[in-house]
Order: C-alpha cells, then sequence, then structure tokens
C-alpha cells in the first residue's frame, strides 16, 4: 500500500485472530506496528510521507535502496482500536483467563499513539476497555468455574513507583520487595481491587486515570508523563462437584482445578527530543527519566535477543548456562522482567507517524522492534496444586492399580508410578498445613486414599 498527503489511506485488511489454543510452550514475542494517520500539525506543515508499508512490513527508501522491517502484522492509518485489540489483545486474554501470564506493551516516541491504542476515547475504546468483556463473558461461558478478579494499575513515574488507586503519600515511592516466579515483582503495599462487573472495572480505571501523571508538551496536548501497568489477576477453580475428573482422564479439566493467570496491559510513555517536544523545568526532567528507563529497557532487549541468536547460531553453548542480565539497572526493567524471556505471553505494538521529519525515531523504534521478535518465552500456566486435586489424582491412582488388578500386567510400573503420586501428596499436604489451608475432612480424605492405595498394591504384590 502506498501511503499519500492525504489523511484518507487505503484500508488494510486484518486477519482473523489465531485460536489460543495454538500457542506453544516456546513462544516467541510478537510484534506488531501501527502507523497513525498524520496529525493537524503535520498536515499543515504539508509533511511528506517517508514510509510504504504491507501487511506485515514497513519499507523504507534510501539511497542504497529500499531497507524492509518485518513484524507479524502492520496496521495502517485508518485500522481501529477494534482492529487492533482482535488481532493483539484479545489471544492474550483469553490465555489470562487460561491460567498463563500475558503482556501487552506499546512502544514510540511521544504522540505516536500508544495512549490512544490502550485507552482509546468512547467512539474508539481502546484495549483497556474492550478486555473487560472478554474477560466477563469468559467466567460466564465457564459456570462450572468460580473466578476472582483483582485489579491494580501503577505508574513508573521519574523512577518511582506510585499507585494509582491508593490514596495519599502512602500511595508514592513504593518499594520492590521480592519477586515470585508466577506473579513476578512483589510490591509493597500495593492496592488491588475486587472487581465483579463492568462498571467495577471502569470505576478502577477512572480512578487511575485521574492520578496519572501527563502533561503538555510541543509534540503532544496530554503527553504521558510515567510508564503504566494496568493488571488484571485472574484466579480460577473448579467448584461443580458434578463434574467427575476420574471420569475422562484425557479430559483438561482435571489440570485446570486451580489457576492463576496475570494480564498485564503496559502503556510505556514515548522517547522524546527536547528541541521537538520544546520542554522546561519539570517537564524536561520528566522526559530525561522516561528516556533512561526506555534506554535501559533497550539495552536489556538487545542483551536477550543477542543471546538467544548465539544460541540458535552456535549449538556448542551449554543453553543451562545462564547469563547475567541485569534487570535491576531501572524499576520498569524489573517490573517487565517475566515479560522479557520469563515465562509470559507477550505481543509489542510499535506505534510510529509517517511523517518524515520523524524518520529518525520511527526508525529507532522499528530496530526495537526487531530486537524483540528475536526473544523466546518459556510459557507455563500458573497451576495451584491444592487439597481437592490431590485427592482427585489419589481417586485417578487407585482407577489405575485396580485396571492393573483386573488385567495383572506391568504392576511393577503402575507401583512405581503410585509412589511418585503418594510421595508428592505427602510433601503438599505438609506444605498446606503449615500454611493453614488443609482442614480435616480433606486429610482424612487423603489418608483414606492412601489406604486404599497400600491394599490394592499389596494385593498386586502377592500376585
Amino acid at each position: 500500500y502506498k501511503l499519500n498527503n492525504t489523511i484518507i489511506y487505503d484500508d488494510i485488511s486484518v486477519n482473523e485472530t489465531s485460536s489460543s489454543s495454538t500457542y506453544v510452550e516456546s513462544q516467541p514475542i510478537r510484534v506488531f506496528v501501527r502507523i497513525r494517520p498524520l496529525n493537524k500539525k503535520e498536515i499543515n506543515e504539508k509533511q511528506p510521507i517517508g514510509w510504504n508499508y504491507n501487511d506485515n512490513s514497513m519499507i523504507e527508501d534510501t539511497q542504497n535502496g529500499q531497507r524492509i522491517y518485518s513484524y507479524d502484522h502492520c496496521f495502517g492509518p485508518t485500522a481501529s482500536n477494534q482492529d487492533v485489540y482482535d488481532v493483539i489483545g484479545k489471544p492474550i486474554v483469553l490465555k489470562a483467563m487460561e491460567g498463563y501470564n500475558g503482556t501487552v506493551f506499546t512502544y514510540g516516541q511521544t504522540g505516536s499513539g500508544k495512549t490512544w491504542t490502550m485507552r482509546g476515547s468512547e467512539s474508539d475504546p481502546g484495549m483497556l476497555i474492550l478486555s473487560i468483556k472478554d474477560i466477563l463473558d469468559y467466567v460466564d461461558q465457564h459456570p462450572h468455574m468460580q473466578f476472582t478478579l483483582k485489579v491494580s494499575y501503577l505508574e513508573v513515574y521519574n523512577e518511582e513507583i506510585n499507585d494509582l488507586l491508593g490514596d495519599g503519600v502512602s500511595s508514592k515511592n513504593l518499594r520492590i520487595v521480592s519477586e515470585d516466579v508466577s506473579k513476578g515483582v512483589v510490591i509493597e503495599k500495593l492496592t488491588a481491587e475486587i472487581v465483579k462487573t463492568t462498571d467495577d472495572f471502569m470505576a478502577v480505571l477512572a480512578k487511575g486515570e485521574a492520578s496519572r501523571s501527563y502533561a503538555v508538551t510541543q509534540m503532544n496536548a496530554e503527553s504521558s508523563r510515567s510508564h503504566t501497568i494496568y493488571r488484571v489477576s485472574i484466579e480460577s477453580k473448579l467448584v461443580d462437584k458434578s463434574i467427575d475428573l476420574s471420569s475422562d482422564i484425557s479430559s483438561n479439566l482435571f489440570n485446570l482445578n486451580h489457576r492463576i493467570g496475570y494480564l498485564d496491559l503496559v502503556d510505556l510513555a514515548g522517547s522524546e527530543r527536547q528541541k521537538q517536544t520544546n520542554t522546561s523545568g519539570k517537564t524536561l526532567k520528566e522526559g530525561g527519566n522516561i528516556n533512561k528507563s526506555l534506554l535501559a529497557l533497550a539495552a536489556i532487549i538487545s542483551k536477550i535477543s543477542d543471546i538467544s541468536r548465539k544460541t540458535l547460531s552456535d549449538k556448542s553453548i551449554d543453553k543451562n548456562k545462564k547469563e547475567h542480565i541485569n534487570y535491576r539497572d531501572s524499576k520498569l526493567t524489573r517490573i517487565l522482567k517475566p515479560s522479557l524471556g520469563g515465562n509470559a505471553l507477550t505481543s509489542v505494538l510499535i506505534t510510529v507517524t509517517p511523517a518524515a521529519i520523524h524518520r529518525e525515531e520511527t526508525v529507532s523504534a522499528l530496530k526495537f522492534g526487531q530486537m524483540c521478535k528475536a526473544i523466546k518465552n518459556i510459557i507455563k500456566s500458573n497451576d495451584i496444586l491444592d487439597d481437592i486435586k490431590s485427592i482427585k489424582q489419589l481417586k485417578q491412582m487407585i482407577l489405575d492399580l485396580r485396571f492393573q488388578l483386573d488385567t495383572q500386567t506391568s504392576p511393577d510400573k503402575v507401583i512405581r508410578r503410585s509412589n511418585s503420586y503418594l510421595s508428592k501428596v505427602r510433601s503438599m499436604t505438609v506444605d498446606n498445613t503449615m500454611n493453614n489451608t488443609m482442614n480435616v475432612d480433606k486429610s482424612i480424605d487423603i489418608n483414606r486414599y492412601e489406604e486404599e492405595n497400600k491394599r490394592l498394591k499389596n494385593i498386586i504384590n502377592e500376585l
């Protein structure tokens, strides 16, 4: 498609989003590009268009010929927020509902459309609002599951973490107290609001937006002065006791007993040049800190992508040997650590303007996106092994033992498997007792199934 100097462009066709089940254990970061239309200032200045594009590439004409930057998909200037969400956001939201970690973050220069993509407007709502319907629809479509939804909303402002849902001084400059394998960094006193309805979600968003840091610059009438992370934690439990998990060994429900997923929608503040934004004083300092954290992020991604390329090209490299990556250079990189080479499904949206005057910033953003494409995350669901699940596993083991008793085949193999299960259950029972999560009834159930297991193994041994 050839871009031109008018505000109306050829429509770009958006492919149907693939099913969430297409994700695999090793998932590369998916990278997309969104081209915004020329704004009024650029039109008045009669800025020329410096780029061509097609469904999955940005094409630059240079003195040495064409330079092509390829991605998973490119959205043209007429693409709506709904188009972008259906391809990028929806698959991530659905996987988070299934107990995975999912992240979408936007990257680009200031005024390129990042916050518009995330927040949108009443007539063209952004990803933050569009995700609400899919989350609540999923809950309604799974009546046999009990869901607990919690929302947190924070910003990284001048290298300080602020709680956008908190009040007063206690919500400012929060500390990162630890890191968790499943949920990433743990931030002290961070508010987590329980939400159940659309109104609940919208109230949380409104409160967070009211606390967020904005300013007017020459590039943007409402410029974000901080990076924001909007997180939804989704805890799900199987509650319909009428579903007999042992009746279908291959059923996915057996593995969906208790899970917790995390959805992170990240709106990064844009990189800035003082001569273009014409900032001073407080706003200039904010821009400096934004650029500093973005440079730290780019350095981390460059390091991870280099490691990925070396591992692929040199088979002699020990994949189990971990190279040190300093995520602590910035609060932003520490928070995004699970999304960058960690255990999250991650999609990155690069937002750009086609105006030739911003060519240097656009090239920089496109190169950032290409580095992200080299990174692979290892995707795992966050299963919580609880007492009910241990009982179900024991019941299945008893069924297996009874089958072996009837057929009298391979008893040694079954006994080894049974011992492994029982060892895990005993260990889990001790842990759960320490955490005050096991009640007497469940302990009795486990003991009863253990005794039945022993009895059947003795019979097999005699045979």
